[in-house]
């Protein structure tokens, strides 16, 4: 059996998953960030708060050029709205993605 140079397999297992899990929050914040750029969206969030409208939602998305979902969804993400505020502006996306899912089998 494969031993690492601290002598347990589970330690080396244990350090590479902490490894990974750390990129994988890396990546994430990097996603997020260049989704919505925080340095506008928290003047967003401080003028707006409490009351999110669907119109203030829809004008700062396109000021930002992204569509009014992915800023709902951050709003959401980062508990400053309730999960069921705002709906109506998210959309599926399973449509779109569709044609990059890893395909396993007969004709993927």
């Amino acid at each position: 059996m494969w031993r690492s140079a601290s002598g347990s397999p589970i330690l080396e297992i244990l350090r590479w998953r902490r490894r990974i899990r750390s990129q994988e929050i890396e990546a994430n914040r990097l996603a997020r960030d260049w989704l919505i750029d925080p340095e506008a969206l928290r003047p967003f969030v401080t003028a707006t708060e409490p009351y999110f409208s669907r119109e203030r939602v829809i004008a700062f998305a396109e000021d930002q050029g992204r569509h009014p979902g992915i800023v709902v969804g951050r709003l959401q993400h980062e508990e400053v709205i309730p999960w069921k505020n705002l709906r109506e502006l998210l959309v599926g996306v399973a449509d779109y993605l569709e044609r990059w899912i890893d395909r396993v089998g007969p004709g993927g």
